[in-house]
């Protein structure tokens, strides 16, 4: 008999789970969408592995082989896959693929069905097989091994013809069915241009030929079926990466190779991304790159940007010609091993007691526990219904972190969109991160906190979410590359708010104006040396006639103020090559190669710090005169001239901006500019560096192209963006007339009206306006560009409150001659570029009501009326239509405390 005790907790219990929201009916969760098959599960559970280019490739020194290369160049001195393996397993890696054959049709093995193989080699005597050598390796390290074996085949007699693919799938059989257990075969779906629309790959017999013989390994190609590509070589997946793909749109050499970098969300097939890149520039060894390794800060951040983005990391190791890894690249593997043993060896997080906000009860297998017991088997599921969660750790102690990993149990699918971390700091819940999409794997950095209670919530998910893991872990070293978006927009925050800066061009170019030889030069001043085509000994003349003794840095501050402008950006060393500074590594200088012998920069520096006037310094990463600035001696250049320079203008002048250009010459690569920004900021950590650094800016729009790319903002030159952005920083650079570097004859002045206007639509798309001046030889700021400057800093005097500490409004531009600014005030400052008459409407901005409207400039509010339907309507008083009753001229500025319309 049950006692009355427990039937009364029985009752308590029943009615306690009805009023409590988070109690809810235990129930099996059940699988949302695609989801992974085993075999796709355990591929992802690797993570890392290599990718081995190694073949006939490595000794014709090419990275696509011709397929008529004579086997007799095939003979390594010292091929030893213990070694790759050794590498590899003490690299963290778990696996190998190999290149068995590549485009060239060059077998590894000795083939039954051709002679382009190994066996018509001279290694081994004709007897080796690098396969069997590799199988042996990996079974000896406890390593998985996969095989690369391309369709295409340059050397095949038959190729282009219906019978190549029975011939491909027999020497895929004898790769397959000869070496035990491959868990990756890596298709390639490149085809001769000679022979498009004719040989047509039977994919479907391929992939029939891999699962009848090895039933266990997945298959890799721009649209699996099992493994997708990421769409990419450089390294990365996008923020937002779904493991499901709808299949049927993609095929092997698919166009739309770019939208496999995210994947589709609710995709018809669960198709994970592998980041394939290598670890030099080329995916084959050449000597010439031995320097060219990348390093262990674009490593790490390659991680965290594949397997930290829901994607496996097949990083490349291009075998050498001895047959070996080559010291650098395996030291620098080493050095990358370190920095993730360094940071995940400890999850700060294991063993911290779980708060939700919703839990199944009664429901052990996905209780929240599971979420920090280092198991990744288990997991914890939200109640049916409930697609926004939050989970609460209480951690062991206050613990320091700067890096969230987070993981979803995929067996039951992908759900989550997006998700927020927040820590307990100053008795006060505090945004540190968030994200878009978790997957197998998301590590967010974060900026470093102390704290004993962290927040995960999930924001949206497409189904009730179930994670797996939680885990916190401190990275104890820097890599500035691996920045947190909070540390971003601390760090950017002075330079959004400034919006106006003056860019000033000014050197020897100076001199000879736009003039050589009696002659006008056409293009811009600066580029005059290499217009005119002047010889350096000829140009050096210019340098030594460089006497600017009308030079007052006071002054050109001065000017900068009064037009408004909060940063200065001057060339330290322009293309030319010739320093505005006093350089221990170069006599190319203002004090030792021009007869004015004084430190402008310092002068420049000191009265910029007088006026609160951020200094920052434009540096060309090209240099027309110094002798190992181009070919073979270029790292020469960059080690010992380029990069101890910029380290002497940090230390002595303390620049808030470097500004770089000069990028696109072909000596210059994108490791090379994440190198220098890594190193730039291990200088000075708050400094800020603009996209040119690398090579992602696209053309004179200046803003990246399509793709991961160092540099803090983007730099449109001589134009503005059409639309705004929100999510780059930019700046646009422009010129006063037609030239950067002061040319005598260029008077093709803009007016103060249409540099205001530019201004204006600049900032209000998010933007940064940095404004030229080009000195001449003897110092002075020409006078057309002072009256411009005045005229603007004399709108700024009235109007700056909208053009400072500004961001975007959601919607910018009400037609050609209207743009939105919101405050950081709180206010909404809306711009007329031209006069209004007496009414202004504006269609996207509800005022607040019984709030007063007012000009700029102007003390007496205006009279407004709102409708749902036509906006806002404002009045312009009698008063102000008389153009001397104005607060100035060319724009006018309304301050409004509003919203955005609902539905705007």
């Amino acid at each position: 008999m049950v006692s009355n005790k427990y039937q009364i907790f029985i009752l308590f219990l029943s009615f306690f789970c009805l009023s409590f929201s988070g109690c809810q009916k235990a129930v099996e969760p059940e699988p949302f969408g695609a989801v992974p098959s085993r075999q796709q599960q355990a591929w992802q559970a690797l993570e890392y592995y290599a990718f081995v280019h190694f073949n006939i490739n490595t000794f014709s020194n090419l990275e696509w082989g011709k397929g008529s290369e004579s086997p007799e160049i095939f003979n390594p001195t010292a091929l030893d896959c213990r070694q790759w393996a050794r590498i590899c397993k003490d690299a963290g890696m778990k696996g190998i693929i190999l290149t068995a054959k590549h485009h060239d049709g060059f077998c590894l093995w000795d083939s039954e069905y051709s002679e382009h193989d190994v066996a018509s080699s001279p290694w081994r005597n004709g007897k080796g097989d690098v396969l069997r050598e590799l199988a042996d390796a990996c079974k000896e390290y406890g390593l998985k091994m996969g095989l690369y074996l391309s369709p295409w085949d340059q050397n095949s007699t038959i190729y282009g013809k219906p019978e190549y693919n029975e011939y491909f799938k027999k020497q895929l059989t004898e790769v397959l069915t000869n070496y035990g257990d491959i868990f990756e075969v890596w298709f390639d779906g490149a085809v001769g241009e000679a022979f498009k629309g004719q040989q047509i790959y039977d994919w479907d017999g391929f992939i029939a030929t891999v699962r009848e013989h090895q039933p266990n390994a997945v298959i890799f190609s721009d649209a699996g079926p099992d493994i997708r590509w990421v769409g990419n070589e450089q390294g990365f997946a996008n923020p937002t990466n779904w493991s499901t793909l709808n299949r049927e749109d993609y095929f092997p050499g698919t166009p739309r190779y770019q939208e496999l970098q995210s994947g589709n969300q609710r995709g018809s097939h669960w198709l994970p991304a592998e980041v394939d890149v290598s670890i030099r520039p080329g995916w084959y060894y050449h000597a010439n790159q031995d320097q060219q390794v990348k390093s262990a800060d674009q490593l790490e951040l390659i991680y965290y940007h594949s397997v930290g983005r829901n994607a496996n990391l097949l990083l490349n190791l291009p075998v050498d010609r001895r047959g070996l890894v080559h010291p650098n690249d395996s030291a620098a593997l080493m050095q990358l091993k370190e920095r993730l043993d360094g940071t995940f060896s400890e999850n700060l997080a294991t063993g911290a007691k779980v708060r939700v906000t919703d839990e199944i009860v009664g429901q052990k297998k996905y209780a929240p526990g599971n979420l920090t017991d280092n198991d990744p088997e288990t997991a914890w599921a939200a109640p049916e219904d409930m697609t926004t969660v939050g989970v609460e750790l209480d951690l062991d102690g206050a613990q320091t972190f700067n890096v969230i990993d987070l993981r979803e149990f995929i067996a039951l699918g992908q759900r989550v969109e997006s998700f927020e971390v927040k820590a307990w700091i100053d008795n006060n819940w505090q945004l540190i991160g968030k994200g878009t999409t978790i997957g197998n794997r998301r590590l967010l950095p974060l900026p470093t906190v102390t704290t004993h209670k962290i927040r995960v919530r999930i924001k949206q998910s497409m189904a009730p979410p179930i994670l797996s893991e939680i885990g916190l872990y401190l990275r104890p070293h820097q890599n500035f590359l691996l920045e947190s978006k909070s540390e971003l927009e601390t760090r950017m925050q002075w330079w959004r708010d400034a919006a106006f800066g003056m860019f000033i061009h000014w050197g020897a170019y100076a001199v000879p104006a736009g003039i050589y030889q009696g002659k006008e030069i056409s293009g811009i001043g600066e580029w005059i040396m290499n217009n005119a085509k002047i010889p350096i000994p000829e140009y050096e003349q210019f340098v030594r006639r460089f006497n600017p003794q009308s030079f007052n840095a006071e002054e050109w501050v001065a000017i900068a103020k009064q037009a408004g402008m909060k940063y200065i950006v001057i060339t330290s060393k322009h293309h030319d090559g010739f320093c505005l500074w006093d350089s221990e590594v170069s006599q190319y200088d203002i004090m030792d190669a021009s007869p004015y012998k004084r430190d402008l920069l310092l002068e420049l520096s000191e009265a910029c710090k007088k006026e609160n006037i951020k200094l920052c310094f434009y540096h060309s990463i090209m240099d027309w005169h110094h002798p190992q600035a181009s070919g073979a001696s270029f790292a020469t250049y960059r080690d010992q001239y380029l990069k101890p320079q910029l380290k002497e203008l940090i230390e002595r002048y303390d620049p808030h901006v470097l500004w770089f250009d000069g990028e696109w010459i072909e000596e210059w690569t994108e490791p090379q500019g994440k190198d220098l920004y890594q190193y730039i900021r291990s200088l000075k950590p708050e400094i800020i560096i603009n996209n040119r650094v690398g090579k992602g800016r696209k053309g004179m729009q200046g803003m990246n192209a399509n793709g991961e790319f160092v540099g803090d903002f983007g730099t449109p030159e001589q134009e503005i963006l059409e639309h705004g952005s929100a999510d780059f920083d930019w700046e646009s650079c422009m010129t006063m007339n037609d030239t950067w570097g002061f040319k005598k004859n260029d008077h093709n002045w803009k007016s103060a009206e249409m540099l205001l206007h530019n201004l204006i639509d600049i900032v209000s798309k998010g933007g940064n306006y940095l404004l030229n001046v080009g000195p001449d030889a003897s110092g002075l700021i020409p006078e057309h560009s002072q009256k411009r400057l005045k005229e603007m800093g004399d709108w700024m005097a009235v109007n700056g409150a909208a053009i400072y500490n500004t961001r975007m409004w959601p919607q910018y531009k009400e037609g050609e001659h209207i743009r939105y600014l919101q405050g950081n005030d709180g206010f909404v400052y809306v711009a007329l570029l031209n006069w209004p008459g007496s009414t202004v409407n504006l269609r996207y901005i509800h005022p607040k009501t019984g709030s007063a409207i007012s000009m700029l400039g102007h003390d007496t509010p205006l009279d407004w009326t709102f409708d749902a339907t036509t906006g806002t309507s404002i009045q312009i008083s009698e008063t102000l239509q008389d153009p001397d009753n104005r607060p100035g001229k060319y724009a006018w500025v309304l301050k409004i405390q509003g919203s955005f319309p609902q539905g705007g």
